[in-house]
Parts: C-alpha cells; sequence; structure tokens
C-alpha cells in the first residue's frame, strides 16, 4: 500500500519520452508539507507534468514532449484525505498519456519522511489546516465520466449516463442522487436513485430517458447533481458550465423516427451510423476528391426497392430504366462514356474486341464511372416523410458494360460502341453541411422526444423542438464523433443492347 504523498518537485516517468525522467510542479493549492506543496490530482496540466526530451510515439522528427502531451486523469489517488477538496497523489499514482499510450508513473515523491499518524500531526498543531481526517462517511469526489471512466461533460449516442463517486467511511451506506437540469429560472428536478456504497471508489450509471425534454427549455439540456450519504447534508456537483453534462434533444431523433412507421426506419440507422463515427466533414463533391475511393460510405440501409415505394422514388426509377427512352445512350451519356474509354485507353487501335467493365463489384466503385442520373425530388419539409428523415439531394445513377469494335469500312475509320448491360443504383450524402450563400441554417423539423412528436410544420413549433443542420454540427464538435457519408444503394442490373459509332476524332458518327 502506497504512504508517501507526492509533494512539488517529485520526479515522474514517462517510457514514451527520449528523456524519461520529469518533474511534478504544484499548482493546484498552497498547502506545504515538509515545506513543499502538496501534489493533488488537479495537478494534471503541460505546466505541471515537464518532461525535456522529445515524444518517441512520432517515428519521424519526434516533436518535443511537452508540445504533444495530452493528459486524463490521475489514478490510484488518496482516498480518505483532501487537500482543499481535492485528493493528494501517492507514489503509485499515475496518469495516462493519451497521445503516447503510455502512463505517466511518479519514480520519486521527494517526501523524506511518511506521516503516520496525520490526525494527531494536525492536533499538535502542524500546519496542515486543509486536511480533512474523518471517521464518519464523507463524500470525497464526484463527476461525471464516460465509458472509459475519464471525467467528462458530454453523453455519447447510446450511452448510459456514469457518475463516479469518491467516498470514505461508507461501506454498506445507501447514498441518493438527485439529478437536475440547470434552467434560467427555477431548476428542474429530472430523476433520483438510492445506491448502496459496496466500495471506496465507485462508478454508477444509468439510462437518460426522452422524459427531460418534457418541461420545454433548451434543445441542450446542462445537468448537475447532488449526492447524500444517510444523514448527512447533501453536496452539489458539476454545476458551473464547465462541469455540466450536456444532452442534446438530437440523440433521440432515431427513437422518434421508430415510432412513426417501419418506413422511418432507413432513417433512423443512416443517423445512428453518423452518431457513432468518427468525426468527418464531407468537402466539395466527394467525387472530385483525389481519395474518393477512401471516402466513408454504407450500401446496406437503402434499397431501390426501399426507393420505389415513394411516388417520387418510383417516377424516378421508372425514367432512368426505361428501356425506350434508353437514358444510358443519350448524347449526354454517350459522350461520358467515351470519355471514359479514352481514360482507361480502351479504344485500340488495333483489329480486336475489346470488353469495358464499368459495372464494379459495388455502387461506390461504379459510381466512379457514372454516365447518367435522375434526380429524385425532395419533397416539402411540410409534408415530413421516411424518405425526407433518411435522404437528402439524392439520385439515380446509372454505370454500363460493353464492348468496343474498331471499324474500317468506305464511309469511316473509327470505333463501334456497344453497350450490353446498364446498373441503376442510389447516390446521395449523408452530412449536415449548408449552404454558404444562405445566411440560415437548414431546418429538419421540429422533434419532441418526450412525445415522439415529429413535423415539419411551422405552425408546430410549440409542440417541440427546432432542429437545423448546425445542432449536429454542434454536436459533433462537443464529442469528437459524427461522421458524413456517401449512401449507395445495391445495385441493380439489366441487360441491353445498344450501339453508336465513333469517328477518330472521338465524335459520335449520326
Amino acid at each position: 500500500m502506497a504512504e508517501k504523498y507526492a509533494i512539488d518537485g517529485a520526479k515522474v516517468k514517462c517510457t514514451m519520452c527520449s528523456k524519461p525522467e520529469g518533474k511534478l510542479m504544484v499548482t493546484s493549492n498552497t498547502i506545504s508539507i515538509q515545506d513543499k506543496f502538496w501534489a493533488t490530482e488537479d495537478d494534471k496540466g503541460k505546466p505541471n507534468v515537464i518532461f525535456q526530451g522529445n515524444c518517441l510515439k512520432f517515428s519521424n522528427n519526434p516533436p518535443p514532449c511537452q508540445s504533444v502531451m495530452a493528459l486524463s486523469q490521475w489514478k490510484k489517488t488518496a482516498i480518505g484525505v483532501t487537500i482543499d477538496n481535492k485528493a493528494p497523489l501517492l507514489e503509485n499514482s499515475l496518469i495516462m498519456c493519451t497521445t503516447g499510450g503510455v502512463p505517466v508513473t511518479i519514480v520519486d515523491t521527494k517526501q523524506k519522511s511518511i506521516p503516520t499518524n496525520l490526525a494527531s500531526l494536525a492536533k499538535e498543531g502542524t500546519p496542515v489546516p486543509a486536511v480533512v481526517i474523518t471517521n464518519d462517511p464523507e463524500i470525497i469526489d464526484a463527476y461525471w465520466v464516460d465509458k472509459d471512466e475519464e471525467k467528462t461533460t458530454v453523453i455519447d449516442y447510446g450511452e448510459k449516463v456514469r457518475v463516479r463517486i469518491k467516498t470514505n467511511n461508507a461501506i454498506d451506506k445507501k447514498i441518493t442522487i438527485n439529478i437536475f437540469e440547470s434552467d434560467p429560472g427555477l431548476d428542474d428536478p429530472i430523476n433520483s436513485y438510492v445506491w448502496n456504497i459496496t466500495s471506496k471508489d465507485m462508478i454508477y450509471s444509468f439510462n437518460l430517458t426522452p422524459e427531460l425534454f418534457s418541461n420545454g427549455g433548451d434543445a441542450v439540456a446542462k445537468l448537475y447533481f447532488s449526492l447524500k450519504i444517510e444523514g448527512k447534508a447533501k453536496r452539489i456537483f458539476s454545476d458551473s458550465n464547465d462541469k455540466y453534462l450536456l444532452v442534446d434533444i438530437i440523440r433521440y431523433i432515431p427513437n422518434i423516427m421508430r415510432a412513426q412507421d417501419s418506413s422511418w426506419e432507413a432513417g433512423a440507422k443512416l443517423m445512428e451510423k453518423w452518431f457513432k463515427g468518427k468525426s468527418f466533414a464531407l468537402k466539395g463533391k466527394a467525387e472530385d476528391s483525389h481519395d474518393y475511393l477512401n471516402l466513408p460510405y454504407d450500401d446496406s440501409i437503402i434499397t431501390l426497392d426501399w426507393v420505389k415505394k415513394y411516388k417520387r422514388g418510383l417516377a424516378s426509377y421508372n425514367k432512368i430504366s426505361n428501356k425506350q427512352n434508353k437514358l444510358w445512350v443519350t448524347n449526354n451519356a454517350k459522350k461520358i462514356i467515351v470519355k471514359y474509354l479514352k481514360n482507361d485507353k480502351i479504344l485500340s487501335y488495333n483489329n480486336e474486341c475489346i470488353s469495358f467493365n464499368f459495372i464494379k463489384e459495388n455502387a461506390h466503385k461504379s459510381n466512379e464511372y457514372t454516365s447518367q442520373y435522375v434526380a429524385i425530388r425532395q419533397g416539402d419539409l411540410s409534408n415530413l416523410d421516411g424518405f425526407i428523415a433518411a435522404l437528402a439531394n439524392s439520385e439515380l445513377r446509372l454505370s454500363v458494360n460493353g464492348y468496343v469494335t474498331p471499324t474500317y469500312n468506305i464511309m469511316h475509320i473509327g470505333w463501334k460502341v456497344t453497350i450490353t448491360e446498364v446498373a441503376i443504383y442510389l447516390r446521395d450524402s449523408y452530412d449536415f453541411t449548408d449552404d454558404s450563400k444562405k445566411w440560415f441554417s437548414q431546418p429538419l423539423g421540429i422533434w419532441n422526444p418526450s412525445s415522439n412528436f415529429v413535423s415539419g410544420k411551422k405552425a408546430d413549433i410549440t409542440e417541440g423542438y427546432f432542429v437545423n443542420n448546425s445542432d449536429f454540427r454542434k454536436w459533433r464538435n462537443r464529442h469528437k464523433k459524427g461522421g458524413d457519408f456517401l449512401v449507395f444503394s445495391k445495385m441493380e442490373t439489366f441487360e441491353v443492347f445498344d450501339e453508336f459509332s465513333i469517328n477518330l476524332k472521338f465524335k459520335e458518327i449520326k
């Protein structure tokens, strides 16, 4: 068991630093032990943990540790003793550097002797006024944590709320937690729980229900909590702007979608995928990106059968697949096909027939060779339905397969292009990017998680919370999650037989 307390100037060690020994500098308080400031869990910033070397996590030109170091929370701190309401550090305390992926440990506390009875020292008048030694049940500290048990002020999509509570002399007692929402007026009580204390350091969790938003207020709720051990006065925690737990109404939108009907399931799944993805924003036209094939995409959620259940989707499908109109051999489509043939060097001057396959193994890759599209009408937000909930400016696109035959006759020399197969698929992008030319963010409807009400009508603004694109971008900034992605359907193919001829200047011969 650790007995020594760390003090100002303690030596620390990081195995990922080129000069692994560093120094701990105390700034969290001015309480002294052996004429040195007492190190606590709040001494966790770059001014506190100092290394002179470079970070070996970077193989090329490793930067100085001080410039890239990212420390989490001190662990294995003292229990039962507080320094200005902060847990002191012990000789076995450690803190994780998320950059290097290794813990920073204390190798020399710089404490020269070990106080064996702090209570008696305090009675003798030793100047440690901020140190509290008690046998009564007490709450040492409490704060919101994430699934990795790190302090947090946000709750990720689908996660429970977690609270870390450190106590002393409270084993087998009951602790009551009351959750409140901070409001400009009277704060709203949200819920209350009673738990048994079985350890000095415990993490409790609970589900946050949508009833949180039943009383109106902001679309981002700010939560704090109070704790009370049997017979003791309650204490308030996380009741400031930098400690509130922020809960966004948009985390409940997938559930509201599912409460409508089965046609909304696609929209719920797409939004869940966005919530769980790494923070990423699509920029510009995806097909123009040099890294197009590495852009994130999904082709498992949207199907052409689902698209055809909507009148506007069916109308676009019938238009692009019509074998009388033959959109795959319009003048513009033929020009695009010839461009792909040139780029892929398929137009050979040798006397041989060469196949081309612009239909690839999936729509994402086939989209690089799209030669025609038909837009699907977005629809009116005031008539919000499952299609609008899932897709935005979506298009049905097509790619083709066929072969090229050189032609040599008295009339012309060139190639005959034969189309033998057509593939149709949907293409869209799932993002919350706004038109830079507009001063407002795109509205996404009115949503109420406590009643599962949703509407796109302005007249219903009093029935729920108005949501727009910017709400999702703000969520991404706070959570460091929320990834845009391209959306495709599986491809539907059919056989055709259509021909056109081009000359040596790659112009069509009528």
